[in-house]
Formats: structure tokens, sequence, C-alpha cells
């Protein structure tokens, strides 16, 4: 666990640990947790891909170009929560849990709800949670990011802050967990607030923040 790590590197000293991790190892290596390709294969199985539709790119293109063109604050959210794909035509998207005011990574039960619909009828039903306190809808066509986005909008899910200062990752912290010694949501939305003008925000780039309650360093 990384954060119990720091504090066992801090006191080996970083050249003991490595060579301790380096001999252990060695030991290790080609040993029988090693997972064979047939056992691999056997579980990959289990998550086949979604069925794709065979699209036309070039048609799929233009149709997100267009409605990116008719709505500039849809093209802001496209650029930076929707992620190239490895099927043509589709897109993967963020649904970012950071909007300001509320605490990073939470989601009402009407919120949650209405992604559930969203899910269903853009991202063949599935969707993921991330470490990173958001969720991910993984497989949407380009041509449905517009209505998309307008019911992600319509619920306040629809924060273009993927990967900037305010999509940080942080613990429950004082307010919820009993291992805390410090409150870290207040902190995270004073930041928020702080920097609640994307202009101001997108001029600082691309930023990681994890906030933390305690030294066990959850977030």
């Amino acid at each position: 666990y990384k954060a119990r790590i720091k504090i066992l590197v801090k006191a080996m000293g970083v050249e003991a640990f490595t060579a301790a991790v380096e001999k252990e190892w060695e030991q290790l290596r080609d040993g029988p947790t090693t997972l064979p390709d047939a056992e691999i294969g056997r579980i990959a199985a289990f998550f086949s891909a979604p069925p794709y539709a065979s699209v036309d790119t070039a048609a799929e293109a233009a149709v997100l170009e267009a409605h990116c063109a008719s709505e500039p604050i849809f093209a802001n959210w496209v650029r930076r929560n929707s992620h190239a794909h490895q099927a043509p035509g589709y897109r993967a998207v963020t649904v970012s849990l950071k909007a300001t005011g509320n605490p990073p990574g939470d989601i009402s039960a009407a919120q949650l709800d209405r992604l559930a619909d969203l899910c269903e009828a853009y991202s063949f039903g599935q969707l993921r949670t991330t470490h990173q306190q958001n969720v991910v809808l993984a497989d949407v066509r380009e041509s449905d990011l517009l209505p998309l986005w307008r019911g992600l909008q319509a619920v306040g899910l629809a924060c273009p802050n993927a990967g900037y200062l305010t999509d940080m990752i942080c613990c429950p912290g004082g307010d919820f967990c009993s291992l805390a010694n410090a409150k870290s949501i207040p902190v995270a939305e004073a930041i928020q607030a702080r920097f609640e003008d994307l202009d101001y925000l997108y001029d600082l780039g691309p930023l990681e923040l994890n906030i933390s309650g305690c030294m066990n360093a959850c977030g």
C-alpha cells in the first residue's frame, strides 16, 4: 500500500528498499504465481467487447463537428471530457463528479438514476467508476455525444474539468472517517470555489491534486 510504503522507504532508505524489492522479485519471477497465457485468455473471455455498430467514421466526425460548431459549451466539454476510442466512431466519456459546491466524487440518488438512464441509452448499459472519483461511459458514439451532454447538463453532471485542478481526488476526511485527524472536504471545496472560472482553470493547464485527511493518504 503506497501510503505505508513511503514510511518504509524513509526508514530503510531508497537504495536498501530498492535492493529488497529486486531480491524479492527474483524469487517470485516465473514462479507458481505467474499466470499462463491460457488462463489469461480464459479470464479475458468474460470481458467480450460490446456490439459496436459499423459506422461511417467520416459521417460521425462530420456530425460531431457540426454539433460542436453550433454548441460552443458542448464543444468545450467534448475537448476536456471525451477521449479517443479503439472502435471507429466512438468516444469514451468522463462524467466529472467535481462540480463546484459538491464534495469531490459525490453524486445524488437522482443524478445516479438519470446517469443509469443515459448509460442505457448511449453506452451499452455499462458505466465504470474510477479511482479518480469520476464515472466513465466507455463506449459512446460520436453522434450521440450531444444528446448525452444535454442529459448530463440537465442534472449537473456536465462539468468540463476532467484532468484539471478542480478534478481533484479527495478522501472523506474528518467529516466522515473515524481515522482522519483533519478535514479534507472543506479544503477541496475552497479550491473549487477559488478556481471556478474555467478560463482561469484552463490557463493553469492539466494539474493533479490529491487531498487526504491523515497519513494513510487514501486520497
